[in-house]
């Protein structure tokens, strides 16, 4: 781990970050780039994003000509296309914060949309590092002060604040590893460390200012766009009258400076058909929607610059293995954020869903959960704790399909007493496994973490919701099924353990993913699906808790195997397969077998140099199978920071009552 004082003054940062799956992988490259130069090359270096509402109106001239004035220059220019779980991965420690309404409004400005990134060399004699300074000469998005970037920019808003960029070294380290995918990270901390921007980059700047003119945000046009769509749309009998009309009741109230429930809008404005521009519809959001519940703080606020003209503090360098840092904020949280209708868990709720106060504390700030329970309690109504209480979230790992385990483990849930009452096709991006694990995957080396990428979103699988026909009003369905699915330790499982009947080859090709508690099914429902999808799913399982559709899963799991390549997961016979491709010298393929038989292992980078796993020639799972071997697996002194419940915890507690 860094020298933390060269890189933040805030210790909350510190202790987050060094569990932080992207920081690390972004301190990792940097490291290799900067070399002995690293304290120098993170002083001054920055970045800077042209968000996608800041292109649309024609921002990244005034941004370019202001970096200039300001002693930056841009070095390389990376474009970044946002997901759903991207812009809640790069906000995560300050949309905690957020209404439901506001994150609505973010899901319709930013997934599917691009992102302008400027790698940014700050000029020498400055007495704060480029990301300290940038980050002061930004503005506030609450209300940006005069002379700064977005005070002359002209934001309209919290929402459409135009850029962004990272506070602190730290940040600017963590922003990469979550932004840019590992070659593109590379190319990127290279143009930092070379201080000059190529003749790729400079092609992609004037491309980008010629191409981004700018439209108008404002509400009130955009308002009286939406509300002539809307009479077209009736107009042409495309739009029904009632939805029609109980769309302009909305915008009546939007005039008024009533409060209109945003999310119920968008629905509204998808289901009724309307032929609107997404833009208009993200405009009026921006413009009205609360942004933040009454209240609740930010985990990370924006340091003092201050704080860097002075000695640095002492920050510490590590939590107790297995431990999460007590790094949050002091102020209680008893679950009822009260506007927007974002109705949090109620004692009892939390009860039912969780026997872990670390897990409840954790989740009553994820956006996710957050997320997914609004839905599931707007779905499943007074009934919700009761049915999740009774179901489990499952779902094969891509290795589980091209290894073929997808039919045992039909057979085990049904020799269990378990059926499927509901089914949804998923799959996982860079950003969403590293959410999915986010408590676990602090232990991962960052080589063992590159490996994931390539594993996890190698394929489309499916995720079913399982009933539990034996539930005893005691241990949740979730809970047993976790139980049921033994550890990945084949130490630490009996030979009845799915994992052990499936026969997995190592700790790291195991198969499958079971959610833990209710409370972790919520959360990762969130996660794999957006809102029409867990919406969908909620409803289905609600319409169908008495069906069985174990035969539509079977169904779903054989057209997946049929469009993907099975594998043995043999390692003798994953090797000769790769002997045979013809793609490696004798000599490294040598030294592969000896590494793979125990030897003193290899860097990721190192395996790659040897095997290209995107190669046609080569199996990309006959890759993974001997990179399960010789890569480094875990860090040192590093535990989950949420372990797993167990049956016998719900058994204990059953007797506990929720506090009123």
């Amino acid at each position: 781990m860094p020298d933390w004082q060269l890189i933040t003054r805030t210790e909350a940062k510190a202790q987050l970050y060094m569990r932080e799956t992207y920081f690390r992988e972004g301190l990792a490259d940097a490291q290799d780039t900067f070399g002995d130069a690293l304290e120098d090359g993170l002083w001054h270096s920055s970045m800077i994003m042209v968000k996608a509402d800041g292109l649309a109106a024609g921002t990244l001239a005034p941004v370019v000509e202001f970096l200039r004035e300001h002693d930056f220059a841009v070095v390389g220019v990376e474009e970044v296309r946002f997901t759903r779980t991207l812009w809640r991965e790069l906000w995560r420690f300050q949309l905690t914060s957020a209404t439901l309404d506001r994150l609505a409004v973010n899901d319709a400005v930013h997934p599917g949309r691009s992102a302008l990134l400027l790698l940014l060399r700050s000029g020498a004699g400055h007495d704060l590092p480029g990301t300290v300074r940038l980050s002061g000469l930004k503005g506030s998005a609450g209300g940006p002060a005069k002379g700064s970037l977005r005070d002359r920019l002209g934001q309209p808003n919290r929402v459409f604040s135009y850029v962004h960029v990272p506070d602190e070294p730290a940040d600017l380290l963590r922003e990469l590893g979550l932004l840019l995918d590992s070659r593109a990270r590379r190319r990127a901390l290279a143009a930092l460390a070379s201080g000059r921007i190529g003749d790729e980059g400079t092609a992609r700047l004037e491309a980008a200012l010629t191409a981004h003119t700018g439209r108008s945000l404002a509400a009130e046009p955009a308002a009286r766009r939406i509300e002539a769509a809307i009479q077209d749309s009736l107009d042409q009998g495309t739009v029904a009258a009632e939805q029609a009309a109980q769309l302009l009741d909305h915008l009546k109230a939007l005039d008024s400076g009533s409060p209109v429930p945003w999310r119920s809008f968008y629905q509204l404005a998808a289901d009724s058909g309307l032929a609107a521009d997404p833009w208009d519809l993200a405009i009026l959001g921006a413009t009205h929607v609360v942004c933040d519940e009454t209240g609740f703080a930010k985990v990370l606020t924006n340091p003092d610059p201050e704080d860097w003209r002075t000695a640095p503090a002492t920050v510490a360098e590590s939590a107790p293995a297995g431990e999460e840092p007590d790094c949050r904020r002091k102020t209680p949280m008893f679950m009822h954020r009260i506007t927007t209708a974002d109705q949090m868990p109620d004692e009892r709720a939390w009860h039912a869903l969780t026997r872990s106060p670390r897990k409840r504390e954790l989740f009553a700030d994820d956006l996710y959960f957050r997320e997914a329970w609004a839905d599931a309690d707007a779905v499943l109504g007074d009934g919700a704790l009761d049915l999740l209480s009774q179901v489990a979230l499952f779902n094969f790992k891509p290795d589980g399909l091209v290894g073929r385990r997808a039919s045992r483990t039909l057979d085990f849930f049904e020799e269990h007493g378990f059926t499927v009452v509901g089914t949804a096709p998923m799959r996982l991006n860079r950003h969403s496994m590293r959410e999915v694990w986010r408590y676990d995957w602090n232990v991962y080396t960052p080589d063992r973490l590159a490996l994931c990428s390539l594993m996890h979103s190698a394929t489309e699988t499916v995720l079913l919701i399982l009933r539990d026909h034996r539930y005893d009003g005691v241990i949740p369905a979730a809970v047993r099924l976790s139980d049921l699915k033994g550890s990945a330790d084949p130490k630490a499982r009996g030979p009845e353990a799915l994992r052990s009947v499936l026969a997995p080859p190592n700790r790291v090709i195991n198969f499958n993913h079971v959610a833990d508690e209710p409370a972790d099914l919520v959360r990762e429902i969130g996660i794999f699906l957006d809102r029409a999808e867990r919406r969908t799913l909620f409803e289905e399982v609600r319409r169908d808790f008495s069906s069985d559709l174990s035969e539509r899963a079977r169904s779903e799991v054989e057209r997946l195997e049929n469009l993907i390549p099975a594998n043995d997961f043999d390692l003798d016979q994953a090797l000769d397969r790769l002997e045979a491709s013809g793609r490696i010298p004798a000599d490294d393929m040598e030294r592969l077998r000896k590494e793979s038989g125990g030897g003193k292992g290899m860097a990721f980078d190192e395996l790659t140099a040897i095997v290209d796993p995107h190669d046609p020639a080569i199996d990309r799972w006959d890759f993974v199978r001997v990179a399960t071997e010789v890569l480094p697996v875990e860090r040192k002194g590093f535990g989950g920071s949420l372990p797993a419940p167990v049956s016998a915890d719900w058994v204990r507690t059953a007797a506990e009552s929720p506090a009123p």
